[in-house]
């Protein structure tokens, strides 16, 4: 997770209750916001595996992390989502997406072009609960599910 905080910290928590997810790492330019989160995945987990990094770009160049979670200040989405989609990593990101429609386009054209899934958090729509008040079997208004995230073949 990028941006392990607030928010980051909430999908941390979401994110660890899935049994097909191992979160191996989080990024935090705070110290004692990285540390409580690696105590949190090492606490879920049992071990002392998941490793911090101050930068997130050290994240991103893993080659063992298929998704990332952004959940820093709004103004940072779209640099680090468009980062992590060149670095070929499906991404959850926090709402806002972008701050401007121009940002939006060319975050769909670096999904399509790097081929990752991507998906903004915006949990009064990417609940189950919601989904199935709507009948559908995916968030509204997207192609796939969280669960498709890290999927790709």
């Amino acid at each position: 997770g990028i941006g392990i905080g607030n928010m980051g910290a909430t999908d941390q928590g979401a994110f660890l209750g899935r049994p097909d997810v191992q979160y191996v790492a989080v990024s935090d330019v705070r110290e004692s916001v990285r540390k409580t989160a690696k105590e949190r995945a090492d606490q879920h987990y049992k071990n002392g595996d998941c490793q911090t990094h101050n930068d997130f770009r050290e994240l991103l160049a893993r080659d063992d992390i298929d998704v990332v979670t952004i959940g820093t200040p709004d103004h940072w989405h779209a640099p680090m989502t468009m980062l992590a989609c060149t670095a070929g990593k499906d991404v959850y990101v926090e709402k806002p997406l972008t701050r401007t429609a121009w940002e939006a386009r060319l975050l769909t054209q670096a999904a399509e072009k790097y081929k990752v899934a991507t998906q903004m958090g915006n949990q009064g729509h990417s609940m189950p609960g919601v989904w199935m008040l709507s009948g559908s079997k995916v968030p509204i208004g997207t192609s796939s599910s969280t669960s498709d995230l890290g999927t790709r073949s």
